[in-house]
């Protein structure tokens, strides 16, 4: 979209208009892409410089569909946004331009709008002026002007001004596992007998096995990681809150492993070195489900993309997780060895994908379904 001042359109989108700043990228005084998403919109619009040799200002057709034009036109009027009074098309069955005051009585899709200008000054009234618009459609979805995207309408209130990119939270928890699974292999020792050193290296499997399964447990951590930031858009204090005391809990494993293969080596402490260690990857399960609890709690923190399914395909992975390590916790305080197996098995069922963690593909059938059901009229 082209505009003469992209500070101002930007301040006007996002603090008046309440739309989402996704990325503001300035890589030199040639170029910057700026783009915005209305809240719970699949579509997004881009400003910038460099972008288009567009005129500012001739851009015509820009529309914001919405399910309740009403209170939408209450909420922008709030921010300061000046809004026209809403209008509605007449006669709609052979429209001619026509329009009457108040919302259409029938609440018919696309015959009620409202018109505000932008920073660049677009006014409505010159024939053929198409200004940016607030139109209803029934069912709650909403469409851009040709209608082919679909997406579900959320109200601007539900959006923060402000949002935290997770990026850096997922770089300085990606550095954090890197250290913990670097740091296990120093906690194995060589044999200090090296005439007999084969012998010294058999002696030394309780620290193999320690370092095998510590390690596979934290890859899955780190690869759970990322399936869950994967679909958290944005990363509030208690994000950040919860996601340290995880990553307190993994910089902690490298101890844990050790003890464990001490236990073993010497043939006393098995049952408290396995509940100690299974306590420790308990703590973390239990911590992704809090997260994931808390980023579902408030759907504003979850991208779009990721449906109710998908979500909820998450959320029981991550139970499953804690009943598992809770399991093989307990049973290793009664039969340590039954314990490390309960625990180990774990390792080979989490790496299985999660069934809607990735979104699925849509056929050709389901964009003919979407189009349908997207053209039929309301009720």
């Amino acid at each position: 979209m082209p505009v003469s001042d992209v500070d101002r359109a930007l301040a006007f989108c996002t603090r008046q208009v309440g739309f989402v700043l996704d990325v503001d990228y300035h890589p030199a005084s040639t170029f910057r892409v700026v783009q915005l998403t209305p809240p719970g919109s699949a579509c997004s619009l881009q400003i910038g410089v460099g972008l288009t040799d567009a005129a500012p200002g001739s851009m015509r057709s820009c529309y914001l569909v919405v399910a309740d034009i009403e209170a939408a036109r209450r909420e922008l009027t709030d921010r300061g946004v000046q809004v026209s009074l809403i209008r509605h098309k007449a006669p709609i069955d052979d429209w001619q331009g026509g329009m009457d005051d108040d919302t259409d009585p029938q609440r018919r899709d696309y015959a009620s709008m409202a018109v505000f200008a932008d920073p660049d000054g677009k006014q409505v009234g010159h024939p053929g002026d198409r200004p940016p618009v607030v139109g209803r459609r029934a069912g709650g979805r909403a469409t851009d002007a040709t209608g082919e995207n679909d997406m579900t309408s959320r109200s601007f209130a539900e959006q923060e001004l402000i949002e935290r990119d997770p990026a850096r939270v997922v770089a300085f928890s990606d550095a954090v596992i890197a250290i913990a699974v670097t740091l296990l292999v120093l906690e194995i020792r060589p044999p200090h007998d090296t005439a007999h050193l084969l012998d010294g290296l058999a002696a030394l499997w309780p620290s193999y096995l320690a370092y095998v399964v510590t390690f596979m447990l934290i890859g899955q951590v780190w690869a759970n990681h990322h399936v869950m930031f994967d679909h958290i858009r944005h990363a509030d204090r208690m994000v950040l809150f919860l996601n340290t005391v995880l990553l307190m809990d993994i910089a902690f494993l490298p101890f844990t492993a050790s003890v464990l293969a001490e236990s073993f080596r010497d043939g006393r402490g098995e049952r408290v070195a396995v509940v100690f260690q299974g306590l420790a990857f308990a703590l973390a399960a239990a911590l992704f489900n809090v997260l994931w609890w808390w980023a579902r709690h408030d759907r504003r923190l979850l991208a779009h993309h990721l449906d109710s399914v998908g979500a909820r395909a998450v959320a029981r992975r991550f139970q499953l997780a804690l009943a598992w390590l809770g399991a093989g916790t307990a049973l290793g305080a009664l039969l340590p060895a039954l314990g490390g197996a309960v625990i180990a098995a774990f390792i080979v069922y989490y790496w299985l994908p999660i069934p809607g963690e990735i979104g699925r593909k849509r056929s050709t059938e389901d964009h003919a379904a979407a189009r349908s059901a997207s053209d039929a009229p309301s009720s």
